[in-house]
């Protein structure tokens, strides 16, 4: 849709992933720019009716967010892929483990919009997307949160569509390997006898 600015989610909304700071930065912004629900939605799909007890549509409803958020049921792969190509920004929810990165940020990969990941800025998943254009931001900071949503909705607005994460050349296959086998040879080597790239 290249009228309306759509946030997606698609998945479960796991006991720590917490819509609400990504609920109250869009209500800044959608004050900010007085936007219609024609102009901005917010949109889950799959098992996210609720966040620990209390339905997505409550918490929606506390930031006055009330008309602008929808969620779907659960779909297929393919309806899934179909909703998120829609979006104009794909969103990574909060999570406890900083360690791990969400699957659906690989899925997230292949579409041109922009991500935004609300993650600490020391994890694994601010690692992964460190040199590449999506967003982290602190979960708890939603002042930067409501900056980035209103930055990514004014290139949205001016008809600018971002890179796909998948074409950034530190996250390919090659680059990938490269890393590991890196790492296995300092991990394996004698010391003072590490390989150099390309002694493979």
């Amino acid at each position: 849709d290249r009228h309306k600015f759509v946030i997606a989610y698609a998945g479960t909304i796991y006991l720590d992933r917490d819509p609400s700071p990504l609920f109250h930065a869009a209500a800044r912004v959608i004050e900010d720019f007085a936007l219609k629900p024609s102009d901005f939605a917010i949109e889950f799909m799959g098992d996210a009716q609720s966040y620990n007890g209390v339905t997505v549509e409550s918490l929606a409803r506390d930031a006055g967010l009330d008309a602008f958020v929808r969620v779907k049921p659960r779909g297929s792969r393919a309806e899934a892929f179909a909703f998120l190509s829609r979006a104009a920004m794909l969103v990574v929810l909060p999570q406890d483990s900083t360690m791990a990165v969400p699957a659906k940020l690989f899925d997230y990969m292949q579409f041109e919009a922009a991500v935004l990941a609300l993650a600490n800025v020391k994890s694994a998943t601010a690692q992964l997307l460190d040199g590449t254009n999506a967003d982290v931001v602190d979960p708890s900071d939603t002042d930067a949160i409501a900056r980035v949503i209103a930055r990514r909705f004014e290139e949205f607005a001016q008809g600018r569509r971002p890179r796909r994460l998948a074409a950034h050349r530190g996250l390919s296959r090659e680059a990938q390997a490269c890393q590991l086998f890196d790492f296995l040879d300092e991990v394996a080597a004698p010391s003072g006898e590490r390989k150099v790239p390309g002694d493979l």
